[in-house]
C-alpha cells in the first residue's frame, strides 16, 4: 500500500464508489479547514489518464472542492490518499461506507447489486460483513428493482417498505407504472396482489400449500412479510380447490347418516335460527389397569351400602354419605369417555361445516326444530321434569337384592 499526496483537481469520482446520494458538506469542509485539517487518508486507483478515482473518500473529495472554489484553500491544495489496486473496489468503498450511520440505504441496495456482479456470492456477501444470509437476499431482491424505483428511493420521494412492496413483481414497466400512481408501502402491495389471495388466507390454508402446487399452483413470495407469507397466483385455482374440499367433506358427512349436510365457506343467515345439537350417547373405554380399580372400586361401593343398609335400613339417602359420594365420583371419572350421536340423532339433525378464521374445518350439528319444553302432569309449560326418586336404578336394584338375602 503506498501514500501519496495527490492535487485536488486530480481526484475524480468513480462509478465504483457505493455512496451515490449526496449529502451536505459544507460541515465536513469546515472542518477540514481547520487546524486539525484531513485526518482519514482518502483511497483510491490510478487511471489510465493520470488521475485517481476516489474509491473511499468521495465526501472528503467534494469538501476538498468546495474549499478550492471557495477560495479557503488555494489551487495547489492536495489530499493524502492510499493507493490500491481495483480490484476489490466496490468491497473496499461498502466495507468502509457501511460503518457510518448516515449510509442512504440506496447506496447500500446499488452496492450489493455491484458485488453480485462481480461474482460474489450471497454466503459469500454474508460472511465478508457478517450479515445474516436472509438479509443479504432480501437487499439483493431490491437489487433487482428497477433502476426509478432505487432512484425514488435514494431522493426520498418513497421510503424502504415502499421499495419492498415492489418486490412482489420482477416487471420493471409494471413497477415504473405503479411508481407514477402511488408512493407507499400498502398501495402498492395491493395494486400489485389485487387479483391475487395471500397465502395467509383462510381459504388457501384450508386448501394447503402441497394441494395448491400439485394442481398446479404457483406462488409470489414475498420477502419481507413478517410472517414469511407469499401470494398465490391462481385465485380461481384456490376456489376450485376449496369447492372440491367442501364438496369432499359434505359426502363424508352424509355417508355417516346425517340427514341433511351444509358445507359452506362461511356461516349461513339462517343458522341463529337453529338450535345446537350436543351428542346424546356415550361411550367408555377402560384399559386392563381402570378395569381392575373399577372392580376395586364397586367392590367399596358394595361394601359402603352393606354398612349404611345395617345400620339404617332403608332410612339412608345417597346425597348425605360423603363417603359413597366420593366412591360414585371416582367411578365416573374412570376410563375414557366418548361422546357421540346416535344414527336417530343424526338423522334429524343438519351438520354445518364451515371454513374457520384459521383455515380449518368447523362442524357444529343443529336441529331445526326447537327442544321440547317439559309439562306438567296438567299440561302446563313450568320448565321441571317429574320428582326426582329418592335412589337411583342402580341403588334400587342393590337395595333390593339385600331385602331378599335379609329375608331369606
Amino acid at each position: 500500500m503506498t501514500t501519496l499526496n495527490i492535487l485536488w483537481n486530480d481526484l475524480v469520482a468513480t462509478p465504483r464508489n457505493v455512496r451515490k446520494v449526496k449529502t451536505g458538506i459544507e460541515s465536513l469542509a469546515a472542518s477540514m479547514a481547520s487546524e486539525d485539517g484531513q485526518i482519514q487518508n482518502l483511497v483510491v486507483i490510478a487511471r489510465e489518464d493520470g488521475k485517481y478515482e476516489v474509491i473511499v473518500g468521495e465526501r472528503r473529495r467534494r469538501a476538498a472542492v468546495h474549499n478550492v472554489k471557495t477560495k479557503v484553500w488555494g489551487r495547489d491544495a492536495t489530499l493524502r490518499c492510499e493507493l490500491r489496486d481495483g480490484k476489490n473496489a466496490t468491497s473496499i468503498s461498502y466495507a468502509e461506507n457501511a460503518e457510518r450511520e448516515d449510509m442512504h440505504p440506496a447506496d447500500a441496495i446499488r452496492a450489493f447489486a455491484t458485488l453480485r456482479d462481480e461474482g460474489f456470492t450471497e454466503e459469500a456477501i454474508a460472511n465478508r460483513y457478517l450479515y445474516d444470509l436472509a438479509e443479504v437476499r432480501k437487499t439483493l431482491a431490491l437489487a433487482a428493482l428497477s433502476p426509478k424505483v432505487i432512484n425514488a428511493l435514494a431522493a426520498n420521494r418513497i421510503d424502504v417498505a415502499c421499495a419492498q412492496a415492489f418486490t412482489l413483481t420482477d416487471d420493471h414497466k409494471r413497477q415504473e407504472r405503479i411508481l407514477k400512481r402511488y408512493r407507499t408501502a400498502h398501495e402498492v402491495r395491493r395494486a400489485l396482489t389485487e387479483t391475487k389471495v395471500t397465502t395467509g388466507h383462510r381459504l388457501f390454508s384450508f386448501v394447503g400449500m402441497d394441494a395448491y402446487q400439485a394442481a398446479g399452483g404457483t406462488i409470489t413470495g414475498d420477502l419481507f412479510s413478517p410472517k414469511g407469507e407469499g401470494y398465490a397466483d391462481d385465485p380461481d385455482l384456490v376456489q376450485r380447490l376449496v369447492d372440491e374440499k367442501l364438496d369432499t367433506l359434505a359426502a363424508e358427512a352424509e355417508a355417516q347418516g346425517w340427514g341433511e349436510v351444509i358445507a359452506a365457506e362461511n356461516t349461513p343467515y339462517d343458522s341463529y335460527r337453529w338450535h345446537r345439537l350436543y351428542p346424546d350417547q356415550e361411550t367408555r373405554t377402560l384399559s386392563d389397569a381402570e378395569e381392575a380399580f373399577m372392580d376395586e372400586l364397586q367392590e367399596k361401593r358394595e361394601a359402603r351400602i352393606a354398612e349404611l343398609f345395617a345400620g339404617l335400613g332403608e332410612d339412608f339417602d345417597l346425597e348425605f354419605d360423603e363417603e359413597l359420594r366420593e366412591i360414585e365420583a371416582q367411578i365416573d371419572r374412570i376410563g375414557t369417555v366418548e361422546r357421540d350421536y346416535s344414527e336417530e340423532a343424526k338423522r334429524g339433525a343438519v351438520l354445518l361445516i364451515v371454513v374457520g378464521h384459521q383455515g380449518k374445518a368447523e362442524v357444529t350439528a343443529y336441529t331445526r326444530k326447537a327442544p321440547r319444553s317439559t309439562r306438567s302432569a296438567s299440561g302446563s309449560s313450568n320448565g321441571t321434569g317429574a320428582p326426582r326418586p329418592l335412589y337411583d336404578a342402580r341403588m334400587t336394584e342393590e337395595l333390593s337384592r339385600m331385602r331378599t338375602v335379609a329375608g331369606g
